[in-house]
Formats: structure tokens, C-alpha cells, sequence
């Protein structure tokens, strides 16, 4: 663990918390699970290891409550080892990775989502009994850091163009949506080229997109989203989640 981490028994305090008290009626998680000492030689399977001990905990609590608290999940870049570096150009450079981070989540993911999740690290579901679809984006398509993309800044992966048929499809069944991911859409860690990209698409579909949640930054904060060719308009707001350490 990194000097800022936090140790186990504070993770586990604060899921006691949130099945005590909380009690949500489901879970956005938005990444980024492992230590921060990036350029440490710790290798991809503590990275991985962690998301599982966490994937554990809320499955325990869902055990112990005898309940079954929704949970959508997101992948950080700091679940990528070394950080950031996330190649999309060969899906069997990265399948290994996806693959053992699905194994935490598959009791949270339809088998649809899942597959998705395996192939391309993003994945849409419904939320139960309802008419609110989650998308979850995979953000190191997007990271500025990830210098795999100086290849392709367009749309590696066709992530764009996968959220652009998905958000078609939610409108035309009038659904409402819910974006998640790890960095914040528009964000100055967005890559340039994709984020435009994204924000039109986003203009586009603002009247089915009622909440768009993201980690990232460690701070609680909310971001105004505006028009990409009328800054005087509000198109949403971005809810960012502060972080248990750091």
C-alpha cells in the first residue's frame, strides 16, 4: 500500500456502513481500486487482487442481510498495470485482464453484460423492474494517458459508436439512462479528439440521460456539462464521487 491507502479494516467499516445505514437500493462503483504507488513493482495480480476482496465484501453483505443490492461496477485506470496503459488494438492483448475482473463481477452482471464486459471492458443493463438502463463506459479508450492511443485518437474499439446504437436504442423504448465510468466524460484527461466526440453525443441524448457518474478526481464534486456548440446551455450535470483515501 501506497503512505495515503487505507488499511482493510477501514473498507470493511465503511461496507458495514453501507448496508447499516445507507441502505441503497443499488450500488455505482466507480473504479480505481488499488494502491496508488503506480511506478511500485507490485504486479497485475495485486491490482486485480483487490477489486476481488472488495467484489467479496458486498457479496458477503448481500449474504448476511439476505438481500441482493444491485451493483454496476466500472474500470479505473489504476486497474491497469502498469497504469494507464490499456492496449485496444489486439482484444486478446487485454482479455486476460478483463477477463479475471469479470470473475469479481459476474454476480453482478447479466450474462450479456458480461461478455461485453470481457470483450471491450464496457457493458449496458437493465436496472430491475425498471425502465433505467445502465451504459458503462470503459475509460482507458478515452485516457489521455494511455499513449497506446496516439495510434488511434478517433474511437478505438468503436466505443462511440456502440453508446451512439445503445443510446438510439434506449430512446426509441423510452428509457432513461445512467452513464458511468471511471474518468469523468469531458474532462481534461479525456482525450481531445474522442471528447468531442462524445460530448455532441451526449448533447444529442441529454433528454434520456438523467445521471452521469464518475470517479477520478478523489473529490465529491459536480461538474455542469454544456452544449459543445452553445456553452450557454446546460445539457446535465456529472456527479463525481470522492475517493476513501487521497
Amino acid at each position: 500500500m501506497g503512505k495515503c491507502d487505507i488499511p482493510l479494516r477501514t473498507l470493511q467499516n465503511f461496507v458495514d456502513h453501507l448496508y447499516k445505514k445507507i441502505k441503497p437500493d443499488f450500488i455505482i462503483w466507480t473504479g480505481d481500486n488499488p494502491s496508488h504507488t503506480e511506478w511500485k513493482k507490485e504486479n497485475q495480480e495485486e491490482s486485480i487482487n483487490v477489486t476481488k476482496i472488495f467484489s467479496n465484501m458486498l457479496l458477503e453483505k448481500n449474504k448476511e442481510y439476505n438481500i441482493t443490492i444491485p451493483v454496476y461496477p466500472a474500470m479505473g485506470n489504476h486497474e491497469k498495470f502498469p497504469i494507464d496503459q490499456f492496449f485496444p488494438f489486439d482484444k486478446n492483448t487485454e482479455k486476460n485482464l478483463l477477463k479475471k475482473i469479470a470473475s469479481s463481477w459476474k454476480n453482478f452482471l447479466t450474462e450479456e453484460a458480461y461478455n461485453s464486459f470481457i470483450e471491450n471492458g464496457f457493458y449496458t443493463q437493465m436496472h430491475l423492474r425498471t425502465n433505467l438502463r445502465i451504459i458503462c463506459y470503459n475509460s482507458l479508450l478515452i485516457d489521455i494517458l494511455n499513449f497506446y492511443l496516439l495510434k488511434n485518437t478517433n474511437d478505438p474499439n468503436g466505443q462511440i459508436i456502440w453508446l451512439e446504437n445503445v443510446l438510439s436504442e434506449a430512446e426509441k423504448n423510452k428509457e432513461i439512462v445512467y452513464l458511468i465510468g471511471h474518468i469523468p466524460i469531458a474532462d481534461v484527461t479525456f482525450n481531445s479528439e474522442s471528447s468531442k466526440r462524445y460530448q455532441i453525443l451526449l448533447d444529442r441524448y441529454s433528454d434520456i440521460i438523467r445521471g452521469n457518474f464518475a470517479g477520478h478526481t478523489h473529490f465529491d464534486e459536480v461538474k455542469i456539462m454544456r452544449e459543445y456548440y452553445n456553452e450557454n446551455k446546460t445539457t446535465g450535470m456529472v456527479y463525481i464521487a470522492p475517493s476513501l483515501t487521497t
